[in-house]
């Protein structure tokens, strides 16, 4: 008997099966999604004789009827594709595609993402399914529904969301302090200072050249720029708003004799990262206060601190201050609601919190 070959790629069987694409898994993902979308055509008439009934899409069915909800698919399958090549790179058919992948990257969007969100991708996974049988027929059935598990939300130890999760100013000052006292020379404590100071991710820190600085432009606040080339390759000028900045900035340059080429930092996001989960763990903030986040929350620091500069020292209304620090985070425009909730609602709260406070006092 002729042995089947297991890792045959997309093995069907049947006058419908087709062949795989030979391209990406998100190009994978987005043609299996096309193909089932049905616009113009009455969801409702097809529902009759089947276990869907209400509103919303078809929970059992493969087709797509609406732009968001095609959308959405799309945008939930190029987040799992990414996380596959990085992740399990040798994976290259959907159908190869296994339950476990699906759970672990849940697992992973459990950090940053709220219950109604993780409830949302859940769904996208069970329709994922009915739209990858649909399109490429697999010889067995996919079974991911089955044994999906939806996780828990990650918090921090204060209940908020941990991309919501701002480093204390207090707690900042501990890690530079320890960095100095610190046997171990590193560079990580300038990429630290760049969050502070500028907003900068880690990988935008740890990129940064001396010729992105322009101590001699004056920038909107009269102490300089700096260009910066973030995530999806969007350029950005960020306008340097302290004394203390350009000081910092002048230091690092003359100290180091750096050359327009040479980069601020010096090392790896990597090292960076384990620089400053070492500080923490050593002062117990790791655990107690920042147990799934850390540079990201000096740079949460780094807008709240914005945004209530320019309310109170420059009179920006509550609308302009969140652009410009839209703006300068090097976020896209459709951004803004959710930079309104994660980045402006929850200093509100702080603030009402204790005006009630200070009521009752009274």
């Amino acid at each position: 008997m002729k042995r089947s070959n297991s890792n045959a790629p997309f093995e069907q069987s049947g006058a419908r099966a087709k062949k795989a694409p030979s391209s990406n898994l998100k190009a994978q993902f987005t043609q299996a999604i096309m193909k089932c979308c049905k616009f113009g055509e009455s969801k409702h008439e097809m529902k009759k004789g089947t276990e869907d009934g209400g509103n919303g899409y078809m929970p059992s069915a493969p087709e797509v009827f609406s732009d968001n909800h095609k959308n959405g698919l799309k945008t939930f399958a190029k987040q799992m594709a990414k996380f596959m090549r990085n992740n399990y790179p040798d994976v290259k058919e959907v159908i190869r595609i296994k339950i476990r992948h699906w759970n672990e990257f849940l697992e992973v969007k459990s950090i940053t993402c709220s219950s109604e969100t993780l409830t949302l991708y859940c769904s996208y996974v069970r329709k994922m399914e009915l739209i990858i049988e649909e399109h490429y027929k697999p010889k067995y059935p996919l079974n991911w529904k089955k044994r999906l598990i939806q996780p828990d939300s990650l918090k921090t130890p204060s209940g908020e969301l941990l991309r919501v999760q701002s480093m204390c100013p207090m707690h900042f000052d501990k890690i530079m302090k320890y960095s100095k006292r610190d046997g171990t020379w590193s560079r990580a404590p300038i990429s630290w200072h760049l969050s502070r100071f500028l907003g900068l991710r880690v990988a935008e820190a740890e990129s940064m050249r001396l010729k992105n600085i322009h101590l001699d432009k004056p920038g909107r606040w009269g102490f300089g720029t700096a260009d910066i080339v973030g995530k999806g390759k969007r350029f950005r000028e960020i306008n340097i708003k302290s004394q203390e900045c350009r000081d910092f900035l002048i230091k690092i340059i003359e100290s180091d004799n750096l050359k327009p080429e040479d980069k601020i930092v010096g090392i790896g996001k990597e090292h960076i990262n384990k620089h400053l989960r070492r500080a923490m763990t050593h002062l117990n903030l790791k655990r107690e206060f920042y147990p799934y986040t850390s540079t990201h929350s000096i740079r949460k620091l780094y807008s709240q601190e914005t945004f209530r500069w320019l309310i109170k020292e420059q009179n920006f209304s509550e609308t302009q201050a969140m652009q410009h620090v839209n703006n300068q985070l090097g976020h896209s425009d459709e951004r803004d609601p959710e930079l309104t909730a994660i980045y402006v609602f929850d200093i509100k709260r702080e603030l009402e919190r204790k005006k009630a406070e200070k009521a009752k006092r009274k």
